[in-house]
Parts: structure tokens; sequence; C-alpha cells
């Protein structure tokens, strides 16, 4: 009568059974479990996600350009809108990371094969989240060599 509960397939079976509920448990629960683990961890860190403004100095002339980030936990990717004197506008690809409220990132223009223009900064985020402080470098083609200043970021407000 209990000759069934030995047979290999029969254990097989409930084996197989037992996989798939726990898989199916884990599935449910337990990827929800470690995301969330994983996101307060992940929030530990001051967004930098959003819009700025950044301040620089080329050639002794104040000059301002249009920053725009995204982040996820500590990646960080984007745009840089620089507006020229002659009214051209270069647009540059960000990426980065931000560790312990600090900013590194390199930048580039994405299309262009002529222009060199490409650098990096490492910034600071304030404690209210709305400034970064920072130094910049990066190959200057007009200058034929490597540039490097102060640079300033300053977080536009969120329309409600």
């Amino acid at each position: 009568m209990l000759e069934f509960l030995v047979r290999p397939e029969f254990v097989t079976g409930v084996a197989s059974g037992l996989a798939v509920a726990g898989l199916l448990w884990f599935g449910r629960y337990g990827v929800g479990w470690v995301l969330s683990r994983a996101q307060a961890a992940l929030r530990r860190e001051r967004s930098v996600s959003g819009v700025w403004v950044a301040h620089y100095a080329k050639g002794g002339q104040a000059l301002t350009e249009k920053v725009t980030l995204r982040q996820f936990g500590r990646w960080v990717w984007g745009s840089i809108e620089n507006h020229n004197v002659d009214d051209s506008t270069r647009v540059f690809t960000v990426r980065g990371t931000v560790r312990h409220n600090v900013l590194v990132a390199t930048y580039e223009l994405p299309s262009s094969r002529e222009e060199i223009d490409r650098g990096a900064f490492t910034l600071v985020v304030n404690l209210k989240g709305n400034k970064m402080l920072g130094e910049f470098s990066w190959i200057d083609g007009d200058a034929d060599g490597v540039t490097c200043g102060r640079y300033e970021w300053r977080r536009v407000p969120r329309r409600r």
C-alpha cells in the first residue's frame, strides 16, 4: 500500500514540487525583501537628480551651463548644455557616481570626432542638497591642453 512512496518517480515529483514552491515563494516575497533592503542602502546617498546651473570661468569670462542629471543609487548620468559666445550649443554626456556625497564624473561630446573637448569633475554636495562645489579639468581644443578650474553648481528649484 505504501509502495508508491519509495518509487523514484514519486520522490522526484515531490522534490520538484517543493523546489518550484520555494522559487515561487522567493519570487513573490524574497525578491521584494532583497530589493527593499537594496533601496534602503541606496537612499543613503544624497540625490543629485534634477536640473542644475553650473558656474565656471574660462579665459577670465564667467560662464554658465545647464546640467540635467538622473540618478539610480550611486550611478549618475545626464547632460550638460554648453552655450557658447557665438550662440552655438554643445551637449555633453555625463556619467559618474555619488559616494559619501561626492559626485565624481566624466563628460564628453558624444557625436563629435573633430572636437576633443572632454573632461572630468569632482563636486561635494552641501547639506541642503541644493549646491555643489568642486573642481573640473578638461582637454580644451581651443587652448590645445588641459585646463582646470573651480566649478559651482546650484540646483534649479522644482516647480510644484
